[in-house]
C-alpha cells in the first residue's frame, strides 16, 4: 500500500545524510587470566585485570565488553566527530549485543548504557563488524600481556572511575591490590 499523506510546509521531513564507514584497524580483546588490549593502526594500551574482577556474576563477556568501551573511548580521543567508525573484536556475544541494541548479560548492558552517551556526545557512530578470529585479533597478545614496543602506545585513556576497581594501568606502577604477573 503506498503512503499517500499530504506533505506539509510546517512538518519538513529530515533525510539522514549517508555516513562513510571507516576502517581505522580497530580491535580490542580481553583475556580473563591477564587483562584487556586494544590496537588502533598498530598502536596499542592495555590494562590489566585487578584479583576478584569477577566477582558479581562479571565475566569474560563482561571484560569483552570492557575493552570495546576503552577501545570506543579512546578512538573518540582521536578521532573527529560525526565519524562512523568500523571496529574490530574477538567475543561474538559483544558483537551481537552491540548490534542488537542489548545483551542478555546485565553487567554488558550496564557497560553499554555507559558508553552510549560517550559516544553521542562525541557525536561517533561505532559499527562492529562479524566475529574476527583471535588468531587475527592483533589485540589478543596484548591482552595476555606480550607488548608490543612502547615506542608503539597510544595516547592514554583514563580508566572510567566506575571501571577503577577492576582495572589498573600496568604502566602506570603498582597496583591497589595484586596484579597477575604478565
Amino acid at each position: 500500500m503506498v503512503d499517500r499523506t499530504p506533505c506539509t510546509a510546517g512538518s519538513p521531513a529530515s533525510i539522514p545524510n549517508p555516513h562513510l564507514c571507516i576502517d581505522i584497524q580497530a580491535f580490542s580483546n580481553a583475556s580473563s587470566t591477564v587483562g584487556i588490549g586494544i590496537c588502533i593502526q598498530g598502536q596499542w594500551w592495555a590494562w590489566m585485570l585487578q584479583p576478584n574482577w569477577n566477582a558479581d556474576g562479571h565475566n569474560i563477556r563482561w571484560a569483552e565488553a570492557v575493552g570495546f568501551k576503552l577501545l570506543a573511548h579512546t578512538l573518540l580521543l582521536l578521532t573527529q566527530p560525526h565519524t562512523t567508525l568500523l571496529v574490530h573484536g574477538d567475543n561474538q556475544g559483544v558483537i551481537e549485543a552491540w548490534q542488537h541494541g542489548h545483551s542478555r548479560n546485565k553487567h554488558v548492558n550496564r557497560i553499554f548504557k555507559c558508553l552510549i552517551p560517550d559516544l553521542l556526545h562525541g557525536n561517533c557512530h561505532i559499527v562492529t563488524v562479524k566475529y574476527i578470529p583471535s588468531r587475527g585479533n592483533p589485540a589478543d597478545p596484548i591482552s595476555r600481556g606480550n607488548f608490543p614496543s612502547h615506542t608503539l602506545l597510544l595516547p592514554t585513556c583514563p580508566i572510567p572511575s566506575n571501571l577503577t576497581p577492576f582495572l589498573h594501568d600496568p604502566l602506570k606502577g603498582p597496583a591497589t591490590a595484586p596484579i597477575h604477573h604478565i
